[in-house]
């Protein structure tokens, strides 16, 4: 059986700059465009894994984010799927959205301590 994992990402636009934060692990990455955002944390993800996996600490990478971020998240998500079943695409470019970041494969040697 092949599993898929993913992490809850919420995106939201601060001033200037793009925000992205991994509700299940309460990691943040930024940038000037979402894309880049989510690169970002991507990176994140990978290095506190690669460093739990480094020194067994696994079951304390999971701190959630505020409760606040995961109601929007749910909020964002469900008015997503509603305007997918709908056929009707944003008006605008929203300033926030949600989106599942698939699990990075982790290279512990990637981050190992020199």
């Amino acid at each position: 059986m092949n599993f898929n994992h993913t992490l809850r990402v919420l995106v939201v636009r601060e001033d200037a700059k793009w925000c992205a934060i991994a509700l299940d692990m309460s990691l943040r990455g930024y940038g000037e465009t979402q894309d880049q955002a989510v690169e970002s944390l991507t990176e994140a993800v990978e290095a506190q894994l690669s460093f739990a996996v480094q020194h067994d600490t696994l079951d304390e990478i999971f701190v959630p984010a505020e409760p606040s971020y995961h109601a929007l998240y749910e909020s964002v998500k469900r008015d997503s799927v509603k305007r997918h079943l709908k056929s009707k695409p944003p008006q605008n470019l929203p300033d926030i959205f949600s989106c599942d970041l698939p699990l990075p494969k982790v290279d512990p040697q990637k981050f190992a301590e020199v």
